[in-house]
């Protein structure tokens, strides 16, 4: 699933990036959610499938659907096994975003990311964001 979103922004990174004091946080996030959109829906796996991403200023809202399958029951979950799938996804995230290059490029101009998961019946599951500044806090 990372990678397809590292690829679509690796391609996208030049076009996004400032080139000039001109291109502001909002531009470019306006930038990256036309490339990407064009590109959705993208099933993931068969649990995630990526729908749709919006830019609200200099956020990107990038919104993911989780299907039940025979094997996992998602909408089943308890809170505490939902926050545990949240945190362990928040961290790769963080760790991937912050440590590419052409993505923490992104996260420095001051584009915030929000990743959104909702399950296939519409009801929410988790968010979490990410910032230049909690790249900083992690150490990444």
């Amino acid at each position: 699933m990372r990678k397809f979103l590292g690829s679509a922004l690796c391609a996208i990174s030049l076009m996004a990036m400032p080139q000039d004091a001109e291109h502001t946080p909002e531009q470019i996030a306006k930038n990256i959610e036309i490339e990407i959109s064009a590109h959705l829906p993208k099933k993931i796996d068969e649990h995630i499938t990526f729908k749709n991403i919006k830019a609200f200023g200099s956020k990107i809202t990038y919104s993911y659907e989780i299907h039940d399958t025979s094997s996992v029951k998602f909408s089943q979950f308890s809170w505490q096994k939902i926050d545990d799938m949240k945190k362990t996804y928040h961290e790769k995230v963080l760790k991937s975003a912050c440590t590419k290059e052409d993505t923490r490029a992104i996260l420095n101009t001051g584009v915030f990311m929000e990743y959104r998961y909702t399950l296939d019946n519409g009801k929410f599951f988790f968010q979490f964001s990410l910032s230049k500044d909690e790249c900083e806090k992690s150490g990444l």
